[in-house]
């Protein structure tokens, strides 16, 4: 899948190392509505790997995945709104996204609660 090609490239698995090749191949694999693909993207974009850093694109990434009910991404919006990274903090908004990434079985929205 794009998602996988994206992580060979994010982490030199078989390839060299390119960060900007990893986020073109996690585009694709958002774009198609991969989950992780769009977790993988907005982690990208909130770091500025491979892409000019945009907190405000990650999360709107991450709750494309968040509103399939994919754990990760739950848990990411829920950091987000602890740090107010691409969001105003809200500390109830951020409980609110652990508690359900933790009923998706995602052991760190767990571990934020």
């Amino acid at each position: 899948s794009m998602c996988c090609l994206g992580r060979a490239f994010e982490f030199g698995k078989g390839v060299e190392e390119d960060a900007s090749e990893a986020v073109r191949y996690y585009t694709m694999a958002a774009d198609a509505g991969d989950l992780e693909g769009q977790c993988c993207l907005g982690v990208m974009l909130s770091r500025g790997t491979g892409i000019e850093k945009d907190e405000v694109e990650a999360l709107r990434v991450w709750q494309l995945a968040a509103e399939k009910g994919y754990g990760r991404a739950l848990g990411y919006v829920g950091s987000a709104f602890e740090f107010g990274e691409g969001v105003e903090e809200d500390a109830s908004e951020a409980v609110r996204y652990y508690k359900m990434a933790a009923d998706a079985g995602h052991l760190e929205g767990q571990c934020c609660l």
